[in-house]
C-alpha cells in the first residue's frame, strides 16, 4: 500500500512530529511505501537527527505546492495529521490524482481549548462558521481518528464537529524505546538515586494547561522539601510561557531545586535518572510523554483531567490526583516513601505499554482503517459511534 502523510510538524519536537515519525517508521516496517510531505522548514543541513532514519521529507510551501505535491505522488491512502489547511490541500490533491481516488484520513491529536489557564492566554473565540467549514471538509474523508476518547469528546461539545464517526486511535511507543527502557526501569526501581531524589515532567510550554501545571508541580515541591531537603525537580521542554514558570519558581524561593534542561533531543537519558515522573497538565489528549515514562518503568502521578485517565489506571499503573497542591505532593511523597509500591505500579505501566502501546499494533490499526475492514466501536461511550468505515465517494 502506498501511503502519503501529511503533517505540519517533523523536525520540530513535539508529540505530532513524534507521532508522524513513529508511524512512518512501523508502516515502512510492515512492508507499505510512505512518502512524507510537511508544511515545516527542514533544519539546517547536518542538523536534521532523524535523516538517517527517514528519508527526507518533501517540504510543502503554501497549499498549491502540497496538493500537487501529492497528486505527482498517486498514493493509495492520504494521511493528514492535525491541520484543517493541509486536510483541504488533501482533498484537491485527491481530485488531481489522474487514476486513482486515494482515501484520506485525518487525525485530530489536540484537545480544543475552551478556557484559559494563564491570565497572558487569551482564548480564540469559535466560530460556527469555521467548525461548518472544517465538518463538510471533515465529510470527505474515508474516516476520522482521535487519538483519546476524550479527545473525541471534547471536540463534540465544545467546538460543534462531527466525531460521532471517529475511530478512537492512541498513540503509541516505538519497539527500540521499549528495548532501551529495561535499563531505566532497574535504575528507576532500585531506591533511587545516592544523592538527590528527582521529581520530572516533559512538556512543550508553548501550552498554557501544560505550563499551569509545572507551576502547581513545583509549590508541591515547595511543601515536599520539609521532608525531602534535597529533592530536585527537572522540568524538560521549552517555550513561549517558560517565563511563567522560571517567576513562580524565584518567587518560592525554589531556584537551586528547580533544573530547566530546555528541549532535549534524548528524552530517555533524562528519565533514566528520574525517580518519579509526575504528568500535571490539564488539557492533554493523549500524551506521548505519560507513555515514554510509562515504558521506562517509572512510577506515574497524573492528573485526573482531558485522556490521562485513558492511560492511567488509578492505583494500577500510577496515581491519579485532583488540580491540587496538596493532592499533587502527597502522592509524590507516598511513591517516594514506599519504593515497593513504586516499583509495582511503574512494572504495571510497562506492561501496559507493551501490550496496548507498541507502534507496531497502532500501525496494524491504522492499516485495517486504511483497507475498510476497522470496525467502529463504542469505545468513545457518550460520543455516539457505531457502523463502519466511510465511502471513499464524497
Amino acid at each position: 500500500m502506498n501511503v502519503s502523510l501529511v503533517t505540519p510538524f517533523w523536525y520540530a519536537p513535539g508529540g505530532i512530529s513524534s507521532v508522524c515519525r513513529e508511524l512512518a517508521r512501523a508502516l515502512g516496517g510492515a512492508g507499505h511505501s510512505v512518502r512524507v510531505f510537511t508544511a515545516e522548514k527542514p533544519p539546517l543541513e547536518g542538523t536534521d537527527r532523524h535523516a538517517a532514519t527517514f528519508a527526507r521529507p518533501e517540504c510543502c510551501r503554501g497549499i498549491f505546492g502540497l496538493f500537487t505535491a501529492i497528486a505527482r505522488a498517486v498514493p493509495d491512502v492520504i494521511h493528514v495529521h492535525a491541520s484543517g489547511r493541509l486536510l483541504l490541500a488533501a482533498i484537491v490533491g485527491r481530485w488531481l490524482c489522474p487514476h486513482r481516488r486515494p482515501r484520506i484520513v485525518f487525525t485530530f491529536h489536540t484537545q480544543p481549548q475552551v478556557k484559559s489557564y494563564l491570565p497572558l492566554s487569551p482564548v480564540e473565540r469559535r466560530s460556527r462558521i469555521r467548525a461548518a467549514a472544517l465538518n463538510f471538509v471533515l465529510s470527505r474523508c474515508w474516516a476520522v481518528t482521535c487519538v483519546s476518547k476524550s479527545l473525541a469528546e471534547n471536540l463534540s461539545v465544545e467546538t460543534g464537529l462531527d466525531t460521532t464517526r471517529s475511530f478512537i486511535v492512541p498513540n503509541g511507543v516505538s519497539t527500540s524505546l521499549l528495548a532501551s527502557a529495561e535499563v531505566g526501569s532497574v535504575r528507576a526501581t532500585e531506591g533511587g538515586h545516592e544523592g538527590s531524589p528527582v521529581v520530572c515532567m516533559v512538556g512543550n510550554m508553548a501550552w498554557d494547561w501544560k505550563v499551569a501545571g509545572m507551576t502547581l508541580l513545583a509549590e508541591a515541591l515547595g511543601t515536599l522539601r520539609d521532608s525531602y531537603p534535597s529533592l530536585q525537580l527537572w522540568l524538560v521542554g521549552d517555550g513561549r510561557f517558560k517565563s511563567v514558570v522560571e517567576e513562580s519558581i524565584r518567587v518560592k524561593g525554589l531556584e537551586r531545586a528547580v533544573r530547566f534542561w530546555g528541549s532535549v533531543s534524548d528524552v530517555v537519558a533524562i528519565l533514566k535518572r528520574v525517580d518519579v515522573y509526575a504528568h500535571i497538565s490539564f488539557n492533554e489528549a493523549h500524551p506521548v510523554a505519560v507513555l515514554e515514562a510509562m515504558s521506562m518503568g517509572l512510577p506515574i502521578v497524573a492528573l485526573r483531567a482531558g485522556g490521562l485517565p485513558e492511560l492511567i489506571c488509578d492505583e494500577v499503573t500510577g496515581l491519579l490526583v485532583d488540580g491540587s497542591v496538596d493532592d499533587i505532593a502527597s502522592a509524590i511523597r507516598r511513591l517516594l516513601n514506599d519504593r515497593e509500591r513504586a516499583r509495582g505500579l511503574g512494572r504495571s505501566a510497562q506492561a501496559a505499554v507493551r501490550a496496548k502501546y507498541q507502534w507496531s499494533v497502532i500501525a496494524e490499526q491504522y492499516v485495517r482503517i486504511y483497507q475498510g475492514t476497522e470496525r467502529l466501536t463504542s469505545t468513545a461511550a457518550s460520543v455516539q459511534i457505531s457502523g463502519a468505515g466511510r465511502s471513499s465517494t464524497p
